[in-house]
């Protein structure tokens, strides 16, 4: 493509993210917390689903972990189909498989998911800003997801967010403050983190892009859905938004990585692992302290950063956790022990 057609293509859209063209259409809110607003938004959920039903990644991540979707019908509507809808979703699939999938959910699509976020839910699509070709499978692939598949996805997203979102607006203020804590930054206070709840999300089940903007992506169809675990993730991509690039926290970790000259390759994920760490023990005594004694955090129920998740990291941490030391030290035993 011409390079002017790429910069105007590129300016259009930035006008778009920063003027009332940015703000979806029709109304996908479906509940707004102290700092969250969940949506459940038409394209957003078709988008996932043909992801997904090209690249299967969601589910063999499920299957490793011994774990299935939750059962909602789909299956049964499936064999349902037409020949001609069953053609129709064919085509859109396999050009997901073609054109799409090779690309990231969380670091490659980000323009294309404010985009879908703009359309008008069920409406045909006559912008063709990423390409006439897959604004024509959209639009023919549209009638088949609308009658068959989004009325059980709408639903399901609908029915978990309803058992989730007591517990949500519960802890939520007390589980932000204290990782403002940890991460020695305060959440911004204008700022309310878009949740899209969609059936299907990328392979971990749930993913926060942050460009072109912060958003949380959350599979209402991964079976932690319907557990408390639902709640800590929410929590924790949250949170990304505190243990940002730049940030105090990973900002720090660098500054005491070259400090102590260790001759091992940087940790690039430790942050990460510790974020998992500190909202996890967050969730958990707030759940423990509200009768849910059995929680167990996710990064001890699944195969989380298992290579930083040693014993030194987690008695490092829990100091770290408990205030019972700073962060310098924190960091120096937890670099420590990764020798």
């Amino acid at each position: 493509m011409h390079f002017g057609k790429l910069l105007w293509r590129g300016l259009i859209f930035l006008w778009m993210c920063s003027s009332g063209h940015a703000q979806h259409r029709g109304d996908d809110s479906m509940a707004t917390t102290e700092y969250f607003e969940f949506h459940s938004n038409y394209w957003i959920n078709l988008h996932h689903f043909l992801y997904q039903k090209a690249s299967g990644s969601q589910l063999r991540k499920l299957k490793e972990d011994g774990n299935q979707y939750l059962e909602i019908g789909e299956d049964k509507v499936q064999l349902t189909l037409s020949a001609a809808d069953e053609k129709t979703l064919s085509e859109a699939i396999s050009y997901y498989k073609e054109s799409i999938i090779s690309k990231s959910l969380l670091f490659d699509l980000g323009q294309e998911r404010v985009w879908l976020q703009q359309r008008e839910a069920g409406v045909r699509i006559s912008d063709t800003t990423f390409s006439k070709r897959y604004t024509d499978i959209l639009n023919k692939v549209g009638p088949v997801y609308s009658k068959h598949f989004w009325p059980l996805h709408e639903k399901q997203n609908a029915a978990i967010l309803k058992l989730q979102l007591p517990s949500i607006k519960r802890f939520e203020r007390t589980v932000i403050t204290k990782m403002e804590g940890f991460a020695m930054k305060k959440w911004p206070v204008t700022t309310k983190v878009r949740v899209d709840v969609s059936a299907y999300a990328n392979y971990a089940g749930a993913y926060t892009p942050t460009r072109p903007r912060f958003n949380i992506f959350i599979s209402s169809l991964d079976p932690s859905s319907e557990k408390k675990d639902f709640v800590e993730t929410i929590l924790h991509e949250g949170s990304h938004l505190l243990f940002n690039y730049g940030g105090p926290f990973r900002e720090g970790i660098a500054l005491i990585f070259d400090q102590k000259k260790l001759e091992i390759p940087y940790p690039k994920q430790l942050w990460h692992a510790a974020l998992f760490y500190l909202c996890g023990r967050s969730v958990q005594d707030e759940l423990q302290n509200n009768g849910y004694t059995e929680y167990r955090m996710i990064m001890d129920t699944r195969t989380i950063f298992s290579s930083y998740n040693t014993r030194v990291f987690r008695a490092g941490l829990e100091q770290y956790y408990q205030d019972k030391t700073n962060f310098n030290n924190t960091i120096a035993q937890l670099l420590d022990g990764l020798k």
